[in-house]
């Protein structure tokens, strides 16, 4: 008995989809873009003459975050023909995240102003800062440390800090013992928020449910995830198999009855006939199979569905995040144990 083309791309398409959910993980992670760089092999490069007025500015390019490099009037920079992405803050110079494309043999001037006084937009842009005293608020699980590495500044669950202007590196770490970095570009006169959970969010595992397998992947149920996708992914396949060899067998069916009519010798007529009964028998057993694993495939699948919007061991993630210009409080501190809401309307 062959396997038939339909059922293998089917298989396939299966397997690229459970491959595809093992390796993103269904973290839902903000991406990190990549710096795009072109003529890498050449070697080509451009420079960059920034003009700083009056005060110095301080730059980190490419997402390097070991030292910022220190800008005053006329600093040139040379790279590599393609788009880089810089974050130059100072003390009276609003911050700026930018992507810069540097031209082959051709200098790029930016000038690095302070801006005009425009008492609303300042009252604007720095009324968070002000009300909450922090430019950064991070939000994780409950039960999760947060600290900002070289500093004093810890919390669980959230942390609320007033940072030096610049990149800082800010730590989660778990019960469990996991642990995560990232780096925050810090203004001081913005509140920024940033959340990072190692629980799975519902949401997420909602949407992974759609793949066989997939949210209880998300949800590190390795083995009930293999057992879903191999449970749907079978009885698919099943149904799928018996409906090629109902399609087969229809047009031997077919086949023999052409040959029966036209025949016009009794003892060949009378053979036909009983192929004819047999394969209208074997059709229809090939048709309860087909129909009984197509009600499985689909319960199965109805199941997995449903256990996606089903609570891990310790819960989903219970997501934080705020307006920090609406009128409500946080009851977060430097050094809190947890933190509480209070929304005042």
């Amino acid at each position: 008995m062959t396997v038939k083309p339909l059922f293998i791309k089917l298989s396939l398409i299966l397997s690229l989809l459970f491959v595809a959910a093992v390796a993103d993980g269904f973290a839902f992670q903000l991406g990190s873009p990549d710096i795009s760089v072109t003529d890498t092999t050449t070697q080509k490069f451009g420079s960059i003459l920034f003009r700083v007025e009056p005060d110095t500015a301080y730059l980190y390019a490419d997402r390097n975050y070991e030292d910022p490099v220190i800008l005053t009037d006329s600093t040139m920079f040379t790279l590599p023909v393609g788009s880089h992405r810089f974050f130059i803050f100072g003390e009276s110079i609003p911050e700026r995240r930018m992507n810069l494309k540097v031209q082959e043999n051709d200098t790029l001037i930016y000038k690095i102003q302070v801006p005009e006084k425009n008492p609303a937009n300042e009252r604007f842009s720095a009324y968070a800062a002000y009300k909450w005293n922090a430019n950064v608020m991070v939000f994780s699980d409950e039960e999760t440390l947060i600290s900002v590495v070289n500093s004093d500044y810890f919390s669980y669950g959230s942390l609320r800090a007033k940072l030096a202007p610049g990149v800082h590196r800010v730590r989660f770490e778990s019960v469990s013992g996991k642990s995560h970095e990232v780096y925050l570009e810090v203004n001081s006169y913005q509140l920024q928020t940033y959340d990072h959970y190692f629980k799975p969010k519902e949401s997420n595992a909602r949407v992974a449910g759609l793949i066989p397998g997939a949210a209880q992947l998300y949800k590190k149920e390795t083995g009930k995830a293999v057992l879903v996708f191999g449970a749907v992914g079978l009885t698919t396949a099943a149904a799928l198999h018996y409906n090629s060899r109902i399609a087969d067998e229809s047009q031997a069916f077919d086949r023999v009855l052409s040959e029966y009519r036209s025949s016009t010798n009794e003892t060949r007529a009378l053979e036909l006939g009983n192929r004819l009964d047999r394969l209208d028998g074997d059709i229809q057993t090939l048709n309860r199979n087909r129909n009984i694993f197509r009600a499985a495939a689909v319960l199965l699948y109805a199941a997995n569905i449903v256990d996606a919007f089903r609570a891990p061991k310790g819960g989903f993630a219970r997501s934080r995040t705020f307006d920090p210009f609406r009128d409500f409080s946080v009851g977060v501190g430097e050094k809190t144990v947890k933190a509480s809401f209070q929304f005042h309307f």
